[in-house]
């Protein structure tokens, strides 16, 4: 059952005749408005043919065959599960079971595919009307998640059922809930404690003014660099994999964050962008004014001389082969990630400790024609690529 019919389901309706077609989703509705009054014969033919429009509900169509074959019953129950089905949505109105659901008491976890076509915010607003609920996305999946992604759906699902809320999940918070916390939060540096990370570094070297133009004169001035020429400023891609950190205190979990930004010293980033697929990073940054795009598909794998990173948006994954040839000593140093918010400056700041660098001066990079990473690409006088494995202990905290 649907969240709230007012506006969840026509909006979910309406991404269903978006991804089917308008001539397939008119011919969808046309078969069920004719089956109640069809013979036994037309009845399975009419079954079959509106299998078609189950490929709404899926990612990838292709898992089409791992879905139930709904027309294996008899014709009359064909018949009766149309029948039931539009007289059970009409007896129930304009229903709203959200009040009912915030009189639950015990933990709850609610599934869904991150590719589905509910619309999201309500799949967010069953799950922060129950006290004690958790919300886990599964990638790459619609709404038959547990046919598209069995193996995640049955592990997820099993440490549930042991007592603990799997890794990933995350709390939702209502509107009175989320602005006392964020309020407590912005009075209150908050604690990053990343723990072992895994990170890649592409860097684009734009020229200064370029890259002066990019950055708020209150923030300060972009670096300058002898590298490929001189007068050039490294515009920096890294992507953070972080095995188990923890936000705020909360307990440890594996999380993908991607920050695009712009070198101004030795251990200073003025940060353009954010991309992470962790909902409390997200939260903890959002307290503070810092918008972030959240993504499901961010991942890092680095075997090799080959890195491949996943995230989601307009700035595509780029690919990269680095040969790190040069191993560099290990050390330890300071961090300055710096954000320019609408109330002032927000910055991250703490320690690495770094145990391994890689590096390549000439590394081989593919970006994407329609990535936003383009014209940073296309701009720089050179690029340099870095792997790491360090510590990260940071703090957040607002500067007025």
């Amino acid at each position: 059952m649907r969240r709230t019919k007012t506006p969840y389901w026509e909006q979910r309706l309406a991404k269903i005749n978006e991804r089917l077609g308008s001539e397939v989703a008119a011919r969808m509705n046309e078969i069920r408005q004719r089956i109640p009054q069809a013979g036994d014969e037309e009845t399975l033919a009419l079954c079959r043919a509106l299998r078609v429009g189950y490929r709404a509900y899926l990612y990838n169509p292709a898992n089409l065959s791992r879905v139930r074959d709904r027309c294996d019953v008899s014709p009359a129950s064909i018949r009766n599960g149309i029948i039931t089905a539009r007289a059970t949505l009409d007896s129930l109105g304009d229903w709203d079971f959200r009040p009912q659901l915030s009189q639950l008491k015990m933990p709850a976890l609610v599934l869904e595919g991150a590719q589905t076509e509910v619309p999201l915010q309500a799949t967010r607003d069953w799950v922060a009307t129950i006290p004690n609920a958790r919300l886990f996305l599964v990638p790459n999946s619609g709404d038959e998640l547990w046919a598209e992604q069995p193996t995640i759906f049955i592990a997820t699902a099993e440490q549930f059922l042991m007592g603990k809320y799997p890794e990933g999940s995350e709390r939702v918070l209502n509107r009175t809930t989320k602005l006392r916390e964020d309020q407590k939060n912005s009075q209150h540096p908050e604690k990053l404690a990343l723990g072992q990370c895994e990170d890649t570094n592409v860097n684009f070297f734009l020229p200064v003014m370029e890259a002066k133009s990019l950055i708020p004169a209150v923030v300060g001035a972009p670096i300058v660099t002898p590298l490929f020429g001189g007068n050039t400023t490294p515009l920096n891609v890294a992507h953070f994999h972080c095995a188990t950190a923890s936000i705020g205190g909360r307990p440890l979990a594996a999380i993908n964050f991607v920050l695009i930004r712009l070198g101004l010293s030795t251990s200073g980033h003025y940060v353009m962008h954010v991309m992470t697929d962790s909902r409390p990073f997200q939260r903890a940054l959002g307290a503070r004014g810092i918008t972030s795009h959240f993504v499901t598909n961010a991942s890092l794998d680095i075997a090799g001389r080959t890195w491949t990173t996943k995230w989601g948006g307009n700035f595509s994954p780029y690919s990269v082969v680095a040969h790190q040839i040069n191993s560099l000593p290990t050390s330890s140093g300071r961090i300055d990630w710096i954000f320019y918010v609408k109330n002032g400056i927000v910055r991250i700041t703490g320690t690495h400790t770094l145990t391994e660098e890689f590096g390549d001066r000439n590394p081989i990079v593919s970006v994407p024609e329609d990535s936003a990473l383009r014209p940073f690409f296309n701009h720089s006088r050179g690029v340099t690529a870095l792997t790491h494995r360090m510590s990260l202990d940071l703090t957040l905290s607002q500067q007025q």
